[in-house]
């Protein structure tokens, strides 16, 4: 009796264990799983947790297919606030127009914003600069998008697209052409003569030049889009890249050393090391911000161009009404740059824009580190709430009271830094191409054309544009 007495407590005893060990367990689960995650994470917003404490959410953007796709995900699952991690990084993305306008008055740049662009634009690019050496700089180079000096930027692109219309014209009636192809190069030959003036006026210079930037925007694109560079590419990106270092440091020393004034940005980025206070004469900054005004101007305009053309091509009736106002035969009601505003809203053409506030924030109840980043995703609100049929191209809709949208092509400068004379400038230039291409040649749209779009530095279509062109008859 007392060996089965035992016997049965030592049962009762290993069960008690057995049922303390799993309650033991799962109350650790829970901690692990529940307490301790939101004692250590660093924001309330919602989102989803790091993948793992080195790359954060990388892994998880990469697989997405890039930033703009990644951040269209997180939206749709968790609404028009999310967090996510870069690295270590908390960042906080902003999808929905009500909540941007809210938070317009996060003016300062993270430390992390565009670092993708280190090989090109160097350390000292205003792209980085405190906000008084951005104002200060800023105010110098405002003086580049003058009236004299966008009149003289119209007739750059005069010529460039009046050249492009030629190679148009002697094409047979009904022939394909892949839309980028030309934007792309229309832009760059713009670019390049409001940047560098008569710097770059011989055609082998530029073809070196347009060479060696094709393989730097390849290669950020992928980086861009979450992608990890093999160090194969990350050669050919910091060979390029210092390449075009080169070309535009050359261009800056001539421009000096000439000492003649020219009606082109390296006319003002060039002063802008003598006007710094106590600046060194060898400082890299002059360099770093001519390609960065040449960088982000000429791939908006070639991204919006792309986006514009596509639209006209696919609505016949726009595309006359347009070429009826360019060539006066039409009452100018402003038709042309609704037609520009709302290309670049359906585009989304700059997808992205990072701000932070210099102190602990707050966004809808939650509390922020000082400098988090928050994104404003263009490539969401852009074609979101806020817009009665947001997917319908629709240039009536900026009409009357409707407030412009605001197509600034340097989306490091803030609509605080009176960026009005650039937001003008991209208008005339894209007018002009349209005023050189239209008149004289119908686009249209090839059918089964997808409007898929990739979204890096800015947003293009994901595959090639495909239209017709035709020689355009005569209006009745």
């Amino acid at each position: 009796m007392p060996m089965i007495i035992n016997r049965y407590l030592q049962g009762k005893m290993l069960i008690a264990l057995v049922i303390f060990a799993v309650v033991f367990i799962t109350f650790l689960l829970f901690v692990i799983l529940y307490i301790y995650p939101s004692a250590t994470r660093d924001t309330t917003v919602p989102g989803p947790p790091p993948s793992s404490s080195s790359d954060g959410n990388l892994t998880d953007l990469e697989l997405a297919g890039g930033l703009g796709e990644y951040l269209r995900e997180l939206h749709a699952q968790y609404g028009p606030l999310v967090s996510f991690h870069l690295g270590s990084q908390l960042v906080i993305s902003v999808g929905s127009a009500a909540l941007l306008e809210q938070h317009s008055g996060a003016a300062q740049r993270p430390d992390m914003y565009l670092e993708f662009l280190r090989p090109l634009l160097g350390r000292e690019s205003i792209v980085w600069a405190d906000a008084a050496e951005t104002a200060r700089r800023w105010r110098l180079y405002q003086q580049g998008f003058s009236d004299e000096c966008r009149a003289v930027y119209r007739e750059a692109a005069a010529e460039a697209a009046g050249r492009v219309s030629e190679k148009l014209r002697s094409l047979s009636a009904g022939e394909h052409i892949s839309l980028q192809q030309y934007t792309t190069a229309l832009a760059l030959h713009v670019m390049a003569r409001c940047c560098f003036g008569h710097h770059m006026d011989d055609e082998q210079s530029m073809l070196n030049f347009a060479q060696e930037y094709e393989i730097v925007t390849a290669e950020v694109t992928s980086e861009a889009c979450g992608r990890q560079l093999y160090e194969s590419q990350q050669d050919h990106l910091r060979e390029a890249a210092a390449a075009l270092r080169d070309v535009a440091g050359a261009i800056v020393r001539k421009h000096r050393k000439e000492n003649k004034s020219t009606v082109s940005l390296v006319e003002w980025v060039s002063l802008s090391t003598q006007a710094g206070r106590g600046a060194a004469g060898d400082s890299d900054a002059p360099v770093s911000d001519l390609l960065a005004l040449f960088l982000f101007f000429c791939e908006t305009l070639s991204s919006g161009l792309c986006w514009t053309l596509q639209q006209l091509a696919r609505h016949q009736t726009v595309q006359d009404d347009v070429v009826a106002q360019l060539t006066g035969e039409r009452t100018d009601d402003g038709l042309v740059g609704r037609v520009l505003r709302e290309s670049w809203r359906l585009g989304s053409v700059v997808p992205l824009t990072a701000r932070c506030y210099g102190t602990p924030a707050a966004v809808e109840g939650h509390t922020l580190p000082a400098r988090t980043p928050i994104i404003s995703a263009y490539c969401v609100s852009h074609t979101g709430d806020g817009w009665k049929q947001p997917s319908k191209f629709d240039p009536s809709r900026f009409s009357g009271d409707t407030p412009a949208l605001e197509m600034n092509p340097l989306p490091f400068l803030s609509k605080n830094d009176d960026i009005d004379c650039v937001i003008s400038t991209y208008e005339d230039l894209a007018t002009e191409v349209l005023r050189q291409l239209l008149p004289s040649t119908q686009l249209e749209l090839l059918p089964d054309q997808s409007d898929e779009q990739l979204i890096t530095l800015v947003t293009t279509p994901r595959e090639d544009v495909w239209v017709a062109v035709s020689p355009r008859a005569a209006a009745q």
